[in-house]
């Protein structure tokens, strides 16, 4: 295998893994975002 279809192939698998990942931290932020607040103010 040459190394540009290499670069090829984790790109196309990268981009969507990326695309899924983004939403999931994001939901992930507005979750844990609220909790760490509560524990500082206690």
């Amino acid at each position: 295998m040459k190394l540009r279809n290499l670069v090829l192939y984790f790109f196309v698998l990268g981009n969507p893994i990326f695309l899924h990942f983004r939403p999931i931290l994001i939901n992930f932020r507005k979750v844990v975002s609220p909790r760490v607040e509560m524990c500082i103010k206690r």
